[in-house]
């Protein structure tokens, strides 16, 4: 299939303001700031429930396991939007496995490896989806794609035979025609 209009190249609709104003997927200072006064609220929840049922002692100690996880999880996940990085690179891997949940759902998860242009091998995993989305045949071995800072689906840099393209924030497979995915209403790459 020839789509007319697409030619091979990376998309440039990501380098306009646009897209990441409607793609944000960032932690905002406003969000920040909600994670640590809701952290903060619960701990002195904890302490007055102790304080009121004598057992300030055990509060205090579920107060601190409490508040030593969020931070690990805060900062695990600031350093990883701070840490991704844009490249190019080439698909080295792809692996799906079909889940189940709560023995009556089946759900996707994906492994994704590309190999940078610089030799550098970065893994996505634990990337999740319906059955029906399987957006792991939208990539093959030895495609060209690009990485960007933020996101966890690369862009595939030749989808002029595709009829479908990925949605890099949601991982929905849209028909080439459209302009924004039918999931998530933000902007494809194409």
């Amino acid at each position: 299939m020839d789509n007319t209009g697409i030619k091979p190249g990376f998309s440039e609709k990501i380098n306009t303001p646009d897209f990441y104003k409607k793609n944000n997927q960032g932690f905002s200072k406003n969000q920040q700031i909600i994670f640590l006064a809701i952290d903060i609220i619960t701990l002195l929840g904890i302490i007055y429930y102790g304080y009121r049922t004598d057992d300030l002692k055990g509060a205090l100690l579920i107060s601190a396991m409490f508040f030593a996880v969020s931070l690990i999880f805060f900062f695990g996940l600031k350093n990883r939007q701070q840490n991704e990085v844009t490249y190019d690179g080439t698909i080295k891997y792809v692996e799906k496995q079909v889940e189940d949940y709560k023995k009556t759902k089946h759900y996707l998860r994906s492994l994704i490896i590309i190999t940078s242009d610089d030799g550098k091998d970065f893994a996505y995993s634990g990337i999740i989806s319906s059955l029906k989305n399987d957006y792991t045949t939208y990539y093959k071995e030895g495609d060209k794609v690009r990485h960007h800072n933020g996101f966890d689906l690369p862009e595939k840099y030749d989808k002029s035979n595709d009829e479908k393209v990925v949605c890099i924030l949601c991982g929905q497979l849209a028909d080439i025609e459209n302009d924004n995915c039918t999931a998530c209403g933000k902007i494809l790459l194409k």
